[in-house]
């Protein structure tokens, strides 16, 4: 090629594509390559470029480099990658992380430099000295620290000293969640404390899943201001509230305690008082359904692949094992107190030989189903032959039953239970209670709730199936509600 000059500036050359490779980027920062093809998968880190002359080989960015070094920072200070994920990709990600890490004093304000930093619970507690019962839900709900783990993340400690001194001097609340230990007598003597040094006017709610609100509301001088408020486990994942009116909860602490649900981001369902609530009511009448095919000779991983062909996420023992056993053993009594018509088994069941063999579910590693840690840190179910050994006192002889048979006895309890709390007025509408299932606890989208399944599926449908497992009990016995709808051919929608 010749110059403007006329000289021979030498053979054309092609212009260098902008950007790194892959390699590159990571002998800039340090971090394995494959450990940066795993961030791209978790969107940790957005997806690079693609080269002008071949688009199968990527082009990272100064972009990509200081992303990886943010997140290598947040490693460094304790985060784990979902929580990682989580503050990346809500809001402006570089103003929100640089004022988290305290990297521009101009984002923090008075705060200055101050750093996050991990603390043990014992540590927190001291935090938190002097505060009344009920701060500490109250803080991590609004931030000022969640869990890690077996310990806390603080992202600023003197912004917690401040809150939590405005806690102990009093400040006004509109609303106050407790979230201590499962047990009636301990949240009773918490509530009552916590009742005392809020405003006269301030909600006071429970989280509880299996207490009944009227009950606890029995320690309080002021009950019309008292509710419960039930998550749902993983909560960061379940988007659903029950908000459950005890027997002298007011409107306006209804409406408050739903206004507070849906700030968070939740979906807010208003269900009556009574054991189990809505979806652990009719939730476990499908663990029942589950029990007895259990006891009638059934291979738990067979009704589970049934059940998640279906559409469930997670088939029941798997769910049973995510839910907990003992978690599930306790709300189980409560149910079988409530309703021993229907919920009361008759027999032994899989998930009570589980729990007093310490088989805990996911939580301990070992329930139907035992779990190791997989390559990305998350557990990963395996089949230890030894539980077939250990359950088979309460199991009968192994059967292979037909699919619609698993489905029958599993979905018709659900149902049945379901369509008897829109008629005691339990929840207030089908959609309602559709919700509920849909956010709760996965009930399979596509079938739109269980009410717009029995629609399709007609009740004349649900009654063959009642009268062919009539001899199970009452749990698939149709309402009286289902049965005049039946005979005037009415649907729920």
């Amino acid at each position: 090629m010749t110059a403007a000059d006329g000289t021979d500036s030498g053979p054309d050359e092609e212009p260098s594509e902008p950007g790194m490779t892959l390699e590159e980027l990571s002998a800039e920062t340090g971090i394995p390559a494959r450990t940066i093809r795993y961030y791209q998968a978790e969107k940790i880190l957005q997806k690079p470029n693609r080269a002008r002359s071949d688009a199968r080989v990527a082009r990272y960015t100064d972009e990509h480099v200081e992303r990886l070094k943010l997140v290598a920072e947040l490693r460094d200070r304790g985060l784990k990658l979902p929580a990682i994920r989580q503050l990346l990709q809500e809001g402006d990600a570089s103003t929100r992380v640089a004022d988290w890490l305290g990297l521009d004093s101009s984002l923090r304000g008075s705060w200055g430099h101050d750093e996050p930093r991990i603390v043990s619970a014992s540590e927190l507690s001291e935090l938190l000295e002097g505060t009344p019962p009920g701060t500490q839900g109250l803080l991590e709900d609004a931030g000022f620290f969640s869990r890690q783990g077996q310990a806390w993340l603080v992202p600023s400690e003197p912004l917690l000293d401040v809150a939590a001194g405005l806690v102990r001097s009093g400040v006004d609340v509109d609303i106050v969640v407790e979230a201590v230990v499962e047990n009636a007598k301990v949240k009773g003597i918490v509530l009552a404390e916590t009742e005392k040094e809020i405003n006269a006017d301030a909600v006071l709610a429970s989280n509880t899943s299996t207490i009944s609100i009227t009950q606890l509301a029995e320690s309080l001088e002021r009950p019309q201001n008292f509710c419960g408020m039930h998550f749902f486990n993983p909560v960061h994942a379940m988007p659903l509230v029950e908000v459950i009116r005890g027997a002298k909860t007011s409107d306006t602490a209804v409406a408050r305690t739903v206004a507070y649900a849906n700030k968070m981001g939740k979906k807010a369902v208003v269900v009556n008082d009574c054991p189990g609530f809505l979806v652990n009511r009719v939730l476990f009448p499908y663990f029942g359904g589950f029990n007895a095919l259990m006891r009638d000779g059934a291979d738990f991983q067979a009704v589970d692949k049934v059940m998640e062909r279906w559409g469930w996420p997670m088939g029941p023992a798997y769910l049973m094992d995510v839910v907990g056993i003992d978690t599930g053993v306790h709300a189980a009594q409560v149910m079988a107190e409530g309703f021993p018509d229907r919920m009361q088994p008759d027999f032994k069941s899989v998930t009570e030989v589980l729990f007093e063999n310490d088989r805990y579910g996911q939580k301990n590693g070992k329930g139907m189903y035992e779990y190791v840690t997989d390559k990305r840190g998350k557990p990963k179910k395996v089949v230890n032959d030894d539980i077939y050994e250990l359950i088979a006192p309460v199991c009968g002889e192994r059967t292979e039953f037909e699919r619609d048979d698993i489905i029958a006895r599993l979905m018709l309890p659900m149902a049945i239970e379901t369509a008897r709390c829109v008629e005691e007025g339990i929840v207030g509408t089908p959609a309602e209670a559709d919700l509920a299932l849909l956010y709760g606890v996965g009930f399979p989208p596509f079938r739109g709730g269980i009410f717009r399944w029995m629609d399709t599926v007609g009740l004349a449908h649900l009654a063959e199936a009642s009268a062919r497992f009539a001899h199970l009990g009452k749990a698939y016995e149709l309402t009286e509600g289902m049965q005049d709808m039946l005979a005037n051919g009415k649907t729920y929608y």
